[in-house]
């Protein structure tokens, strides 16, 4: 009996550690999926380059607690990812949890501006990552899903004629309870800025000239009511306001097609 129940205290002793370790094992673990999208800027291209995707245990101090979940190299073209576009920068699995913060490291990156390219530098307090809070928790063999909508006119500052500085503007979404807005701005050449506010937040994009359809969508967006401006780039064509816009989780609201009126 005393054998026996050495060996019992010795299990229970030696499951409770493997319970409390951080690396838990397939059995412990979710996945998490994070898509890129950006609001419009004035540039050709704006490449930025991630190096490393950290994510910070809630239970942890600061400067422990951090785990890798995305660390190749990649280069994105913001101005791609737009009206609908995204593109996905960390799909993994990961042990399940609570975490609070969300690091993203950056690269040399640059800018495309009236056919110049220029190097976009990383300012020093950047040098550890782009740090921020955002609570969240990993259920076992659930996925969670976020967007970061990159504010790009708002994130690279001119600092000289020739010198721009990455100082990074991030909108993170949880995508699963957001929707989205849908439509047509006429006539497409207007080159019509579409934006609303989300809190704090602005979330906008450019109808599109490409196809001469003016389509736009704005994606993820909080489940809320909201007014939808559109405002032209050309000056014989005035602001438009569209109110009431609904917005509902896993849902596109479409408004339709929107026949800017011209200025006197």
């Amino acid at each position: 009996n005393i054998v026996r129940a050495f060996w019992f205290s010795l299990f229970v002793a030696m499951a409770g550690c493997a319970g409390a370790s951080d690396t838990a094992g397939p059995d412990y673990e979710g996945e998490i999926k994070i898509k890129l999208i950006d609001a419009p800027a004035a540039f050709d291209q704006i490449n930025i380059v991630v190096q490393r995707i950290e994510i910070h245990r809630g239970t942890f101090s600061s400067d422990n607690g951090w785990r890798v979940i995305n660390d190749q190299t990649t280069t994105y073209d913001l101005l791609k990812l737009r009206n609908g576009v995204s593109d996905t920068i960390v799909f993994t699995k990961t042990p399940i949890g609570t975490y609070d913060k969300i690091n993203v490291r950056f690269g040399i990156s640059d800018v495309v501006v009236d056919g110049f390219r220029r190097t976009l530098l990383i300012p020093p307090e950047l040098s550890d990552g782009f740090k921020i809070s955002f609570p969240f928790t990993i259920e076992q063999d659930k996925q969670y899903q976020l967007t970061f909508d990159f504010n790009a006119g708002r994130s690279v500052k001119q600092t000289s004629a020739s010198q721009y500085t990455l100082t990074p503007v991030i909108r993170i979404q949880e995508t699963l309870l957001s929707g989205s807005v849908s439509g047509a701005v006429l006539p497409a050449n207007s080159r019509s800025t579409v934006f609303t506010l989300a809190g704090p937040d602005s979330v906008s994009t450019l109808a599109d000239t490409t196809e001469n359809n003016g389509s736009f969508e704005l994606v993820d967006i909080p489940e809320a009511t909201y007014s939808i401006y559109i405002v032209p780039s050309v000056p014989s064509f005035k602001d438009t306001i569209i109110t009431g816009v609904q917005v509902i989780r896993q849902h596109d609201t479409n408004i339709g097609v929107i026949i800017l009126r011209p200025n006197p």
